[in-house]
């Protein structure tokens, strides 16, 4: 009779307290304001990677294409790296701000339930899929032109940093675009 009522008060436990808010209590929490620490960044408007010399009319197209979406003065200021990354939190939704100037304002909202939202920043529009992989917060955006952006966000140990990692990955790039950021604590 004993094991029958732990048994009972165990299933309680997992039904009131699922995986996912004891998971999120050991963690740091990636909310609040961030300011984009240059020193610890690496440039966002890296050169697009190159071909190899058999494949050098690719690498022209490719750096073509690249340099024409630079030369937008958003899209420069968004690769450039956001200063300011505002995140809130309710329930399972997150809204981010990215400010990058005062051309360069980004909303984005996305749920961490397995719920699809449709996503615009930049030149990129698509559905996100965001979920957390430990303590790791990663978004996935497949764009309506193809490409795929996946993003990471994690926090230092102690809470005082955020490490964020872009990739994006488009079949006219011989290789994707990476993008690592780190921002500090403002509030």
């Amino acid at each position: 009779m004993h094991k029958n009522k732990l048994q009972i008060f165990l299933v309680l436990v997992v039904t009131l307290f699922p995986a996912e808010r004891t998971e999120a209590a050991s963690r740091p929490s990636i909310t609040g304001t961030w300011q984009l620490n240059r020193d610890l960044s690496t440039n966002g408007r890296s050169e697009l990677p190159g071909a190899t010399d058999s494949e050098k009319e690719q690498r022209l197209e490719a750096t073509y294409i690249w340099t024409a979406v630079e030369s937008d003065s958003r899209v420069a200021e968004v690769l450039e790296a956001t200063e300011l990354l505002e995140i809130f939190r309710e329930g399972s939704e997150f809204t981010m701000n990215a400010t990058g100037g005062p051309q360069v304002v980004l909303t984005r909202t996305f749920s961490t339930n397995v719920r699809q939202t449709k996503q615009s920043f930049g030149l990129f529009s698509g559905t996100s899929r965001a979920r957390w992989q430990g303590s790791i917060l990663e978004i996935d955006t497949a764009t309506r032109k193809g490409e795929i952006v996946h993003e990471k966000y994690e926090t230092s140990h102690d809470g005082n940093l955020l490490y964020v990692s872009v990739k994006i990955v488009d079949i006219e790039w011989p290789q994707p675009l990476q993008i690592n950021r780190v921002y500090d604590r403002v509030s």
